[in-house]
């Protein structure tokens, strides 16, 4: 497996934004944020990151941003704004950085699963990889009238949020990966573990994401590969 794990951070704040510290990265790594916020607010991404979706959670006040970004190498301490106008309310946001994926699009396929009951395990949606040697990443995003605390899964989790989005309602994003030990195939289903609330929180406010990464082709050069998904590119 040439994808590795390099570094993640996670915060959450009730205000209008949230300031992350970028950890130290290597240029061409691929960086994931994945960003909760209440519905009636409105983001501004963040400069260098490419929106890949955003959407509404099907159910409550939730809403999730998942963005892309190839490093530089520069990053490394200088801090990275997310900002919110509208409605000021609590959020929280996980960068998680991986090496070895496609230095021109790290993103293979994505895909969500909008949570259909009020429950405290929240499947994540399988995914079909659309090229070989890649890795599999699942996300959670969460927005409820409760102090969230936290999220466990039986995957490596790389970032959680955790209680600094909550207070008298809360926004918990976490990531996690498949461990990198296996390198996935090209058509062959993946369906990464449930992710749990730990508190419990039973809760219909949930969507889980599912990822594939692309790898790092050796001898080819650093350009774009179309970025391609099961679902429509549906953003708001």
């Amino acid at each position: 497996m040439g994808i590795a794990f390099v570094s993640a951070t996670q915060g959450g704040i009730n205000g209008a934004t949230l300031n992350l510290t970028w950890p130290t990265v290597p240029a061409r790594a691929a960086a994931l944020l994945l960003w909760t916020t209440q519905n009636t607010a409105v983001p501004t991404d963040p400069a260098g990151f490419f929106l890949l979706e955003g959407r509404n959670h099907a159910t409550g006040s939730g809403h999730v941003r998942f963005l892309r970004r190839v490093c530089t190498g520069a990053e490394g301490g200088t801090t990275l704004p997310l900002v919110t106008t509208g409605t000021a309310a609590r959020q929280s946001a996980t960068l998680v950085i991986w090496s070895g994926t496609h230095a021109g699009e790290p993103i293979d396929t994505w895909t969500w699963r909008d949570e259909t009951g009020a429950v405290s395990t929240h499947p994540c949606p399988s995914i079909s990889p659309l090229v070989s040697g890649g890795a599999i990443v699942s996300g959670v995003s969460e927005r409820v009238n409760a102090s969230t605390v936290n999220y466990t899964t039986t995957w490596t989790e790389r970032a959680d949020s955790a209680a600094a989005g909550s207070g008298s309602g809360g926004a918990t994003t976490a990531m996690a990966d498949d461990g990198l030990a296996t390198s996935r195939t090209a058509g062959v289903s993946v369906t990464p573990p449930n992710w749990v609330s730990a508190d419990p929180i039973a809760t219909q406010n949930a969507v889980t994401l599912s990822v594939s990464l692309a790898p790092l082709v050796s001898g080819a050069p650093a350009l774009p590969h179309p970025i391609r998904r099961r679902l429509p590119l549906l953003v708001r």
